[in-house]
């Protein structure tokens, strides 16, 4: 099966523990809404012992409560089905539909610098997370790490392959 370099692969989910005797895993989505998991394929898996993502065949996935369960091709039993708990499912950002206008998927937004409107540099994006009022950008710098909210009285602009360009004192943590 095909593998492919970490950097050009998104994470959408990850395999949870054995769904039955016959090979189901429960599917755990990051996506929002979740069912956009389902969408994007074809999906890449990442176990904690291999280095590589590996494309492998879903042959079936349905949803199970508020998640869903999945079965892969040459996972025949509960067995094998436990070799693939915890793994990451992941996709090619090609995957993606194009986002509308100042719309933007994390993972673009992840290694942009951070400047604010007196050109000073904050710091890089690590990560984003969602606190459930607004989505909040996770900037790291050599002082430490920022919490700046993604909004829009926060943030001014976001140039894709360049910087996001902030309304933010330098001295605010």
């Amino acid at each position: 099966m095909p593998s492919t370099g970490a950097d050009t692969v998104v994470v959408i989910g990850r395999i949870g523990r054995p769904y039955g005797i016959k090979g189901w895993v429960h599917l755990q989505s990051y996506t929002e809404p979740s069912s956009n998991l389902i969408e994007y394929r074809p999906w890449l898996i990442k176990t904690s012992s291999r280095h590589e993502w590996e494309q492998r065949d879903c042959l079936d996935v349905r949803a199970y409560r508020q998640s869903f369960v999945g079965l892969f091709a040459g996972i025949e039993d509960r067995t094998k089905a436990a070799n693939l708990s915890g793994a990451h499912l992941g996709v090619s950002p090609e995957a993606f539909p194009e986002p509308k206008a100042d719309e933007y998927y994390w993972h673009q937004l992840i290694g942009l610098p951070v400047i604010n409107e007196n050109k000073v540099a904050l710091g890089i994006v690590d990560d984003v997370m969602s606190t459930g009022a607004n989505d909040v950008l996770v900037v790291k710098s050599v002082a430490g790490e920022r919490l700046l909210p993604f909004v829009a009285n926060t943030v001014v602009s976001v140039q894709l392959g360049d910087s996001i360009l902030v309304r933010w004192p330098e001295d605010w943590g």
